[in-house]
């Protein structure tokens, strides 16, 4: 009799913790599924920060190469005048028609004689006299519109030449050119000397 009290006693505590273990079972398996849900639900929420810090890195790395590349382009656009800048050229230059102006170009810079030609071409529309462009292999002039003014020239003279050059968007400086750097140098002549393109 005792033992089957023991017996019963024991099926008892194992029927509780049978019990037990049903009623936790479910519970662990729920929250199981909802630590799987946040994880996949993080995981994809990192991936996809991830994803959108890619995007727009990849957007900035391409805005700064455009930018680059357009930079690149300005500076190594080739030095025109258009056919407004002309117009304003000639309108300015018609003030000093009678100014004796030679244009001149770096020798075997096809740029430099190119936008030369264009400044010689602005001021014959203006009624200047300009013989065709003179070349020269020592003047280098990185980057500048040189002015050689002569011995008579008066400085009202060379601002109005500065002036009408400026008025076509070409900036020209004061520039005594060596008697010697470019052929002949005739005497009484404003010179405007194109360097090469500056970097």
């Amino acid at each position: 009799m005792a033992d089957d009290q023991l017996t019963i006693e024991a099926l008892k505590r194992w029927s509780q913790i049978l019990l037990w273990v049903s009623v936790i079972l479910p519970v662990l398996g729920g929250i199981a599924a909802g630590a799987r849900y946040y994880v996949e639900r993080k995981e994809k929420q990192l991936s996809s920060a991830i994803t959108g810090a890619r995007i727009d890195a990849a957007r900035t790395e391409a805005s700064t190469a455009r930018a680059e590349l357009e930079d690149y382009r300005t500076k190594n656009a080739a030095r025109r005048i258009g056919p407004n800048e002309v117009t304003a050229i000639a309108h300015a230059a018609a003030a000093i028609r009678s100014l004796p102006v030679k244009v001149a170009c770096r020798m075997m810079d096809g740029e430099s004689c190119d936008f030369g030609s264009d400044i010689a071409d602005a001021l014959r529309a203006g009624a200047l006299s300009v013989p065709e462009l003179v070349r020269t292999s020592l003047n280098d002039l990185p980057g500048v519109v040189a002015i050689h003014t002569p011995a008579n020239a008066t400085g009202q003279q060379t601002n109005e030449l500065i002036a009408a050059l400026a008025a076509g968007g070409v900036h020209a400086e004061r520039h005594q050119i060596a008697p010697n750097s470019i052929g002949e140098l005739h005497p009484g002549y404003f010179y405007i000397v194109v360097g090469r393109k500056g970097g």
